[in-house]
């Protein structure tokens, strides 16, 4: 396991399907009778993270919780006066798409789950440039994905996947602990390109392209010869003189041919 230096001290490197599954198993143990904010303070974590992972293994919260957040919030709204809905309303009109839910039931003194349900009744949402702030920020106390760790993790990307094939990728794949069509991602967002053709191919081409017709290298490679031409002009290859002497000399012997053809019709 690659090991980082982080403010001096030495970290262990922690692939994001380990930090993905760590928590598992006290999510399944706390998430249907606990508040997610809370979890979310202790855990170090994001409050939509650890929605989205109890969705993903299948966990809602109990009966009796939602029965007890339900009266709560219903005992919050009845004792909050019809002008000061109006001006509730106009606070979340021109702040919930851009504020934390958490800092706007601290502003009325209500829980979390009123403000969604407040949200929800007004048909408000989020903007996108908050949500995604809020997912770049993920793991806010406890940062098990630490910059220098990503920095790790884009400095091994750039060196596989531009010449590694699919095996390559594989490897890199359980490395990192993130999947195959992840590490295409993160290299898109790097300005990665793969190179679609093995090492060894490029070896052997190199060699056969001198003395040989596109069209030869095409065929014998089994490739595009579109693919023989960009692969030539990127490495600036050149056919042979002797390649070259003996194309001319075959193009006008067949030029030759033909106009002796053309002439006796």
């Amino acid at each position: 396991m690659e090991e980082l230096k982080i403010n001096g001290m030495k970290q262990e490197f922690i692939p994001y399907k380990k930090w993905l599954h760590q928590h598992d198993e006290d999510i399944k143990k706390q998430f249907p009778d606990r508040p997610t904010e809370k979890m979310a303070q202790e855990m170090g974590l994001n409050y939509y993270t650890i929605s989205r992972r109890a969705t993903r293994l299948g966990i809602g919260k109990s009966s009796a919780y939602m029965h007890t957040s339900w009266k709560k919030g219903a005992d919050q709204i009845h004792n909050i006066k019809r002008e000061d809905r109006k001006n509730i309303a106009r606070y979340m009109k021109s702040h919930f798409a851009n504020t934390r839910n958490e800092d706007i039931a601290k502003h009325f003194g209500v829980d979390v789950k009123t403000v969604r349900r407040w949200a929800r009744r007004l048909n408000l949402v989020k903007s996108e440039d908050f949500m995604r702030k809020v997912r770049g920020s993920g793991k806010s106390n406890h940062p098990f994905y630490t910059p220098e760790q990503k920095a790790w993790r884009n400095q091994r990307i750039t060196e596989v996947f531009p010449e590694g094939d699919d095996e390559a990728l594989q490897q890199l794949s359980e490395e990192l602990g993130i999947s195959v069509m992840y590490i295409h991602d993160l290299a898109h967002r790097l300005g990665l390109r793969r190179q679609h053709f093995p090492s060894q191919l490029i070896t052997e081409l190199a060699e056969y392209f001198p003395t040989h017709t596109d069209k030869e290298c095409a065929e014998h490679f089994c490739i595009n010869i579109n693919s023989v031409r960009h692969i030539a002009r990127k490495n600036g290859w050149k056919k042979s003189e002797e390649h070259t002497r003996k194309m001319y000399l075959q193009n006008a012997t067949a030029a030759q041919d033909s106009n002796r053809r053309r002439s006796a019709d």
